[in-house]
């Protein structure tokens, strides 16, 4: 799932948690999770959309804009100074389905809406807003197999190549070692 822990036990799980909780324990058998990156949020908006004087440096001027809410960031924990935000709104807040809407609403109207910082890493059309909220906005991404299959070469493989991704882009977020 995009948000909470493993539902179903798979070979190879990997999901997001807030900070701050104990470790994950979906009530099936798994091998210890890994954590393996520390992912920073924020607003954002298209860089189009805030030429000039117009970039919102403040969450006063977000008033300007509309907003943009991920249904599935509502229950999170974790962007409650996001999501206080967006329920003070009585009007211009956009309730979309999924992170990829929220992305394109970003791109293609006056959105502000929270997405992951490495974003702008895959999209150079989009501006990151940091310094908006004093409270910092992250999640933590895990890992885990299941027992049985943890030794087989194919699921060591995948394993490695999950690491190796997150080894490779380090820049983007804090890597955590294990």
């Amino acid at each position: 799932p995009l948000t909470g822990e493993p539902t179903r036990q798979a070979d190879i799980m990997v999901w997001l948690a807030d900070p701050g909780r104990p470790r994950p324990s979906p009530g099936f058998a798994m091998t210890t999770p890994q954590r393996l990156a520390r992912i920073d949020y924020s607003p954002h908006i298209a860089k189009r959309y805030c030429r000039g004087n117009r970039l919102p440096a403040q969450i006063a001027d977000l008033s300007d804009f509309m907003l943009v809410q991920g249904r599935t960031n509502a229950p999170v924990a974790a962007f409650e100074p996001w999501n206080r935000l967006v329920k003070q709104r009585q009007r211009a807040v956009a309730q979309v389905h999924s992170q990829a809407w929220v992305r394109e609403w970003i791109r293609h109207s006056a959105c502000v809406g929270l997405l992951p910082n490495y974003i702008t890493h895959l999209d150079k059309t989009l501006l990151g807003l940091t310094p908006l909220f004093s409270e910092r906005m992250e999640r933590l991404a895990w890992l885990s197999t299941a027992p049985l299959t943890a030794e087989q070469p194919h699921v060591q493989a995948l394993v490695a190549l999950i690491h190796k991704a997150f080894d490779e882009r380090s820049d983007w977020f804090e890597r955590v070692v294990s």
